[in-house]
């Protein structure tokens, strides 16, 4: 999805709303489960991650408004900004999703 949202100046708005959607749920879920997150030793990352999506997401509004004022040149710094952020969410996405998958579950019923 971000490659799409990043590639052009023309967004859809259906684009921007999923991701808004997207995000939230995941700062929503992060603090859900943010003592298991925590004792896996996995929150701060993900922390991290969420809030570089936030700022794309906010950057993403801003350029979305100066598109559609025709102010060209605003957005296209902006689109800068995002392709920036988009690379560094791409290079921490592989990590955390490394880091998550090597968490076990435990089922405490086994002990019994």
């Amino acid at each position: 999805m971000l490659e799409k949202l990043v590639g052009s100046l023309e967004t859809p708005h259906v684009l921007i709303t999923e991701f808004s959607g997207r995000t939230n749920e995941l700062e929503d879920n992060l603090y859900k489960f943010r003592i298991d997150l925590e004792r896996d030793k996995v929150f701060i990352p993900i922390h991290m991650y969420k809030n570089v999506a936030k700022s794309f997401k906010r950057l993403l509004e801003d350029r979305d408004h100066y598109s559609n004022l025709g102010k060209t040149t605003e957005a296209e710094n902006i689109s800068k900004d995002l392709l920036d952020l988009y690379n560094e969410i791409e290079r921490e996405h592989k990590t955390i999703i490394d880091n998550l998958s090597r968490i076990v579950p435990t089922d405490d019923r086994s002990n019994t």
